[in-house]
């Protein structure tokens, strides 16, 4: 079984720029699924031929959300994740590994590609409530931990 390798993004937004940011500093940005538009979840994606990692992720950023920021270089998570809605030929699972980053959000343009989409700003909290992915809600909880967000 091959792995499909997925890059994506945690947006936010900050109303404290320095040191001894709180989780009631911090919003975060999740966008409406392009099929059923009721799930809510980060921007994510394929990773394209010739692109890097971090490159697909500011790219699906801008695809599915129309923002712009300064993405947090290395990734700071890798998950692997089974799909549930693709199928490999054989009718299994599609297993996926996505590289996650850290992207502070500058610009929201009015235009984008996906923008069948809909954005969300919230807490942090409400944001891990909404997600319907545990490998979501992981990434949120390891970057709050990483952070040190209280």
């Amino acid at each position: 079984m091959t792995k499909r390798t997925l890059a994506c993004c945690i947006p936010i937004r900050q109303r404290r720029a320095s040191a001894g940011v709180t989780l009631d500093d911090v919003q975060v940005m999740l966008v409406s699924s392009r099929r059923e538009g009721k799930e809510l979840l980060f921007p994510k994606g394929g990773w394209e031929n010739g692109e890097s990692i971090d490159a697909a992720a500011e790219r699906e950023a801008f695809e599915e959300a129309g923002i712009k920021g300064v993405l947090e270089k290395p990734h700071f998570a890798v998950y692997e994740y089974h799909s549930r809605k693709k199928k490999e030929p054989n009718g299994e699972s599609s297993e996926r590994v996505v590289y996650v980053f850290l992207l502070h959000v500058h610009e929201e343009l009015e235009e984008w590609p996906e923008k069948v989409r809909t954005r969300h700003w919230m807490d942090v909290h409400r944001a891990k409530g909404q997600l319907k992915h545990a490998w979501m809600k992981q990434a949120l909880d390891d970057l709050i931990a990483i952070k040190k967000w209280t």
